[in-house]
């Protein structure tokens, strides 16, 4: 995102995004490109996000990579067009809409239902699962980012016996959606060079997958997943890994709040 966008009208959504929040934080650029900063210590990646970067009310979509950078100018892996300024675009228009949760312009005339953000309605680590593998509660001093990180949620992964771990947590319907934070356990990360893990949240009755991280190494950077878990009554969280070699890894999660 460049300087001058503070002079475009910000805006933007596509059907699969219609209920996401318009989000407040700040674009930072790097060596490698343009990302979104919470504010908070996280960043959105895999996964697309309104954002009205000018506070004037309208909000554009964009598409952030695994990594947390936005693309531009390209087609993303769900086969939509962001233009050079990465903002979602139907025919060269850019998509826009009100942060209030109305379509405004572009092609999309759509109106939106925002979910409420201020208040969480659960945390679901304070949720027992109906069903689990191999997940434990992380014991060990963590600290990322200045914050602490023990007692989080850890889920294990082993790539040379196809090893995962996972959990399944009841919502009954009564969520619209699911932000959690993640990151991996580096201090206990063995065979580093040869393997990765992925880490996705799917609806558990129809298999279809709600949010995702691929490729998750031992020095990836801690991330956030939003899961649209609206209508939804059960959800799995689930870790596995790849890899040549014999090696293991973990993730944990915390702040996983449902809205």
């Amino acid at each position: 995102m460049k300087k001058t966008m503070k002079t475009l009208a910000m805006a933007g959504a596509m059907t699969m995004a219609m209920g996401m929040t318009a989000l407040a934080g700040q674009w930072m650029e790097n060596g490698t490109g343009w990302w979104y900063d919470y504010g908070n210590g996280t960043w959105p990646a895999s996964s697309w996000q309104w954002i009205d970067g000018n506070n004037d009310g309208i909000a554009e979509c964009y598409y952030f990579d695994q990594y947390g950078y936005m693309v531009a100018n390209t087609t993303t892996p769900d086969g939509y067009t962001v233009d050079a300024n990465g903002a979602w675009v139907i025919d060269g228009a850019v998509q826009m809409r009100g942060v209030s949760g109305t379509a405004v312009g572009g092609n999309d005339s759509e109106s939106v239902d925002n979910v409420d953000m201020s208040t969480p309605k659960a945390n679901l680590l304070e949720m027992t699962p109906d069903v689990q593998d191999d997940i434990e509660i992380y014991d060990e001093d963590f600290t990322y980012g200045g914050e602490d990180w023990k007692g989080s949620l850890r889920f294990r992964a082993f790539w040379a016996d196809g090893h995962e771990s996972f959990a399944d947590y009841y919502l009954g319907g009564e969520y619209n959606k699911l932000v959690l934070k993640a990151a991996p356990t580096s201090n206990s990360w063995w065979n580093k060079t040869s393997a990765n893990i992925h880490f996705y949240i799917y609806d558990a009755e129809t298999g279809e997958v709600l949010a995702s991280k691929d490729r998750i190494d031992y020095d990836t950077r801690k991330f956030t997943l939003e899961a649209d878990v609206t209508g939804v009554n059960y959800i799995r969280i689930r870790c596995w890994g790849e890899g040549a070699n014999e090696g293991g890894g973990s993730v944990v999660i915390k702040d996983a709040y449902l809205y």
